[in-house]
């Protein structure tokens, strides 16, 4: 089982292909909120390479980000099914499971709303 997160706080995901679907998941659907908190409709999609290009047009810092996470795409599809060509060993769910954790932070923290003190 892979775990991470920031302050102590722990997320876990299994290894294999229920933790890298669960990952891209993740991205989506932080995508999606964005774009949704934003007043941007987007078509239905698992496709994060469009989702995180119409966030980037929003905010250009996303754009690396979401660069990166595209490659989690294929867990949504490919990897979905009991059919999968293979099965993504730990190493590539921890590494799944890390980027979707940064977009769902970057994400978060662009929609939170401002701190007053």
């Amino acid at each position: 089982m892979a775990c991470t997160g920031p302050q102590g706080s722990e997320r876990c995901a299994p290894a294999g292909i229920g933790g890298a679907f669960h990952s891209q998941q993740t991205a989506e659907k932080a995508a999606k909120a964005f774009l949704t908190f934003h007043d941007v409709p987007f078509r239905k999609t698992h496709d994060l390479n469009e989702l995180g290009g119409q966030c980037a047009v929003l905010n250009p810092s996303l754009a690396p980000l979401f660069k990166e996470a595209s490659d989690l795409t294929d867990y949504a599809v490919v990897f979905r099914y009991l059919d999968a060509p293979r099965e993504p060993d730990e190493s590539e769910a921890t590494v799944a499971l890390e980027t979707a954790g940064r977009v769902f932070e970057e994400v978060s923290a662009l929609l939170a709303p401002p701190r007053r003190f």
